[in-house]
């Protein structure tokens, strides 16, 4: 990875504790609707859970058509190029904004490039943004940017989470699509389109799973 020099320190996510709870929220909402349909204990039951998941899929499916339908314009694999001064308005006039900082002569922004490029033709819910880091030393610093690639996720207009170099992604240059894809569900910066861009689950009462297990 190639470090580049940042003044200050990004603000503390303030939407984190209340995305936190979201979640929170959510697991123990559908832990009470597993509970009512199973009300014999059949945690196990292969069934049951994969009938589970299917009903999760088409509500994650109903949340992306929605926010589709409140886009101001479609912006279906509208992947663009933004100044230091376009940063503000482009972030925090749509709900859901990815940022790639890069700069022109490392390879690995080139690759996440691709990989955003190809994402944002099947994500039109969110907005993907690029901008050169060179030219946007305010925005570096507030943000504090100190690694190339970085990408950043927005939630209305508040950074909520962020892909440094390929962390989380991949430990080699050569990576799927789909694992960038996977690491943007898991941020909420994309709704997955399908059970492959979820992920593997997470299912109640294993105790044997893999962390990578729980990337959803």
């Amino acid at each position: 990875m190639a470090t580049i020099k940042g003044d200050g320190r990004g603000e503390q996510n303030k939407l984190m504790s209340s995305i936190v709870m979201s979640m929170a929220q959510s697991q123990a909402a559908a832990d009470s609707v597993a509970s009512e349909s199973n009300p014999i204990g059949r945690e196990d039951d292969d069934d049951f859970m994969a009938e589970w998941e299917q009903k999760r899929i088409e509500e994650l499916k109903r949340e992306r058509a929605d926010l589709i339908r409140k886009n101001d314009r479609p912006i279906t694999g509208d992947y663009r190029e933004i100044t230091q001064d376009e940063f503000l308005p482009e972030v925090t006039s749509h709900k859901l904004v990815i940022c790639h900082f890069y700069h022109d002569e490392f390879q690995r922004c080139r690759v996440i490039d691709q990989h955003l490029q190809q994402i944002s033709q099947t994500h039109p819910e969110t907005k993907f943004l690029r901008l050169n880091a060179e030219k946007a030393p305010f925005f570096i610093a507030r943000l504090a940017v100190k690694v190339l690639p970085t990408v950043v996720i927005f939630l209305n207009g508040v950074a909520v989470d962020r892909v440094v170099g390929f962390e989380g992604v991949s430990t080699e240059d050569n990576f799927p699509t789909l694992a960038l894809t996977r690491r943007l569900v898991k941020s909420g910066g994309i709704i997955a389109a399908s059970k492959a861009e979820r992920g593997p689950q997470l299912h109640r009462g294993s105790s044997s799973s893999s962390s990578s297990d729980s990337d959803s």
